[in-house]
């Protein structure tokens, strides 16, 4: 995709920004599912 080789310009800050942004968002999701499993084993 072209449009990802913008590091040089300002968007691709903020690209780079999105992109880790829904990484942590889906390393908390994972997290959270774990953690609701376990909750559940647990009771």
């Amino acid at each position: 995709m072209p449009w990802l080789r913008t590091s040089s310009q300002p968007n691709g800050a903020l690209i780079r920004w999105i992109v880790r942004a829904e990484d942590c968002s889906r390393i908390l999701a994972n997290t959270i599912s774990r953690s609701t499993a376990d909750r559940l084993r647990d009771i």
